[in-house]
């Protein structure tokens, strides 16, 4: 289903008011506007509302912005002298928390759509490396 830019701003601020009307609900919990958007997403590309290719380079782009964008954002929120007190949690998250989420979102990217894909054998592998990849298409593997 394609959607016109009309719609498409439509259904962005539709998103964006809700999310704005949450974030005071959602303050208190594990949820945060960026599991609120990620759900979004997923939901809309289930509808048919939103197709995206994976494969796509402006994709991988701005999703690498967007990461910045958070990390930076985060940075700017911790307060130093705050932190310099507590440290024991955010390094328990980093050394813990991050690689056991890691984990379970490669597989679950496994099991939802399996090793056939060259890029994410390779990644599995450790060899996630642009030009092993495309030469390794270009050999016929």
């Amino acid at each position: 289903m394609e959607i016109g830019f009309a719609a498409a701003l439509l259904v962005f601020g539709a998103l964006l008011w809700l999310a704005a009307s949450l974030s005071g609900v959602m303050r208190g919990t594990v949820l945060s506007i960026s599991v609120f958007s990620v759900a979004c997403g997923i939901v809309l590309a289930q509808l048919d509302v939103v197709s995206v290719d994976p494969a796509s380079t402006d994709l991988r782009h701005l999703v690498e912005l967007a990461l910045i964008v958070t990390l930076f954002s985060d940075g700017l929120v911790v307060e130093r002298e705050l932190l310099r007190r507590h440290w024991a949690s955010p390094a328990r998250s980093l050394i813990v928390a991050l690689p056991i989420t890691m984990l379970l979102l490669a597989l679950g990217s496994i099991l939802a759509h399996g090793l056939t894909d060259t890029v994410a054998a390779n990644w599995i592998a450790g060899r996630v490396s642009e030009r092993e990849v495309e030469a390794e298409k270009e050999e016929g593997g």
